[in-house]
């Protein structure tokens, strides 16, 4: 990201902990791991600075949910923030910046009013359908695959032979919960699990209870090396989504050319 939207997100994270009273810890320590994904550690100092500058200061404990509004004054920072980043960002870009706002408030599990007024303007000027929206709610917050009831959403449990994956069980995944949500105007996968043991996408292992992005081509395996692949989990989804299957069946064709038979009672499907 240019250090234009960078520079813009923080704010934009800032305004919505700030809501409440204050940030928590939980809070500013996603914003700290957030940076340090995108940034060297020169830099994260930098940013994480300015976070703090508009977030204000630690809160020691959760605070009780509120029922006001933003103020006017953030209201107009948000729209104006929101706006610059809609100019700049593709549709693809802008469903990630949604997923991690929803991360950065699910941090300390502070889903009050105020803070989802916030998510809730983003998303109308990101133009992100209600569809969606929801689903990266439902998606972030929830843990319990019984509570996932969306068809953008897939639950994989260690050991249900054919529900997500047909013909075939999750060998290797013991205890194992692995969700995936597909946003399907832009094609896009998000994945997050729970486990006793340490996962790992395309190589790299992975934390629980955080959302990653699974692109074309990955891979998630288990320590023991067992693997569920992006293609089988794409194939999943939009097999459920073709209406009409088709089928081409040729009956006892026969085909001559100049007295000469070329082709004789030919049948295949």
């Amino acid at each position: 990201m240019s250090e234009e939207i960078l520079k813009a997100l923080m704010e934009l994270f800032a305004l919505i902990v700030k809501q409440d009273a204050g940030i928590l810890f939980n809070e500013r320590e996603y914003v700290a791991d957030f940076l340090n994904k995108q940034l060297s550690k020169e830099a994260v100092t930098e940013y994480i600075s300015l976070f703090d500058q508009h977030a204000g200061p630690i809160l020691e404990e959760n605070v009780k949910q509120g029922t006001s509004v933003p103020s006017v004054k953030d209201s107009v920072k948000i729209l104006g923030i929101c706006k610059k980043i809609n100019r700049t960002l593709n549709q693809e870009q802008k469903i990630v910046v949604l997923m991690r706002l929803y991360e950065l408030v699910n941090a300390s599990h502070q889903f009050t009013v105020q803070r989802m007024n916030i998510i809730t303007t983003v998303a109308e000027v990101f133009k992100i359908s209600q569809t969606e929206f929801a689903a990266i709610e439902q998606f972030v917050k929830n843990d319990k695959s019984e509570e996932l009831v969306n068809p953008l959403i897939m639950v994989i449990k260690q050991g249900e032979e054919g529900s997500i994956i047909p013909g075939r069980t999750i060998a290797g995944f013991k205890d194992t919960l692995l969700i995936i949500i597909r946003i399907p105007s832009v094609d896009l996968y998000f994945l997050k699990y729970y486990s006793k043991d340490t996962l790992f996408l395309n190589g790299l292992p992975i934390l629980q209870n955080q959302v990653y992005t699974f692109a074309n081509g990955g891979s998630v395996k288990s320590g023991l090396g067992h693997a569920i692949y992006y293609s089988d989990i794409s194939s999943r989804y939009l097999s459920e989504i073709i209406i009409n299957k088709l089928s081409f069946t040729i009956d006892n064709v026969s085909f001559e050319k100049d007295d000469v038979s070329i082709v004789m009672g030919v049948s295949f499907s």
